[in-house]
């Protein structure tokens, strides 16, 4: 079995982070800022979007939360301990039975299984075969794939690949995902789709960030934090977040109307 850590208390944000500070290059003549001065805080069961144009420091942010660096003065608590000053070899394990990880491009493994592929976090995290296959099947039944578990990535779709990916990142049961740019590479159809099942997920409990610079997918998160030059400059409440899948089913809509028009 994967140690489990004790859980926090539930009034405890899941994401806590005080005046996070990145800089580059040397620190006390002409240091480079990639955050300067970042403070929110993410509740259990939100869905985050964070938005900003290149440069604007939302990717320094997101390895910061996602335990791949450090920031440079500042505080980050996740799940109310602060893991700001740990060593790298902590910052792995807390990745490894803390955090799930969905990219644009995927990162799936070609020749392994879709199942394979989920194994590996758990194989990482140091669970027997037995329980990382039994994980591994229950997330991919749990994002609609459970006909696809020997498929490898090359017999997928885009979108499947992605539902794939976002399986791996629920192996391990995670207090939070993070994911960037989840939809980035699929078509807008995939990506409502993906939208649904984050939304889905996030309906059962799922706590998640999201990094994206498309307005129509922010819109699907209940709260958006906008970025710029290394700081939060506003806050979007979405007090009725889009349905994803009403999106989808008015895309729809609309091309079956425009593919009436043009025949």
């Amino acid at each position: 079995m994967i140690p489990t850590p004790a859980s926090p208390p539930s009034n405890t944000a899941v994401v806590e982070a005080r005046k996070l500070v990145k800089t580059y290059g040397n620190t006390t003549k002409n240091p480079v800022f990639a955050l300067r001065g970042v403070s929110f805080a993410i509740q259990r069961r939100d869905f985050i979007a964070v938005m900003g144009h290149s440069g604007s420091g939302k990717s320094t942010l997101m390895n910061i939360l996602g335990c791949l660096d450090r920031p440079t003065t500042g505080a980050y608590l996740l799940n109310g301990e602060d893991v700001s000053r740990k060593s790298r070899r902590e910052l792995a394990r807390i990745r490894s039975r803390t955090l799930g990880f969905v990219f644009q491009s995927f990162q799936l493994l070609p020749r392994l299984s879709a199942r394979a592929n989920c194994e590996l976090p758990l194989q990482y995290a140091g669970a027997p075969g037995f329980e990382r296959r039994k994980r591994a099947e229950e997330a991919l039944v749990r994002v609609g794939l459970k006909d696809k578990l020997d498929r490898k990535p090359t017999e997928l779709s885009g979108g499947q690949q992605q539902r794939v990916a976002i399986a791996r990142a629920l192996a391990n049961s995670p207090s939070l995902l993070l994911a960037d740019e989840p939809t980035g590479n699929l078509d807008t159809r995939t990506g409502y789709e993906i939208l649904a099942l984050l939304q889905k997920l996030n309906g059962e409990g799922l706590t998640i960030l999201m990094v994206t610079h498309e307005h129509d997918v922010a819109a699907c998160a209940g709260r958006a934090l906008h970025m710029r030059d290394g700081l939060v400059v506003k806050e979007t409440v979405h007090q009725t977040p889009v349905d994803a899948l009403q999106a989808l089913e008015a895309w729809k809509a609309e091309e079956a109307e425009r593919e009436a028009l043009a025949s």
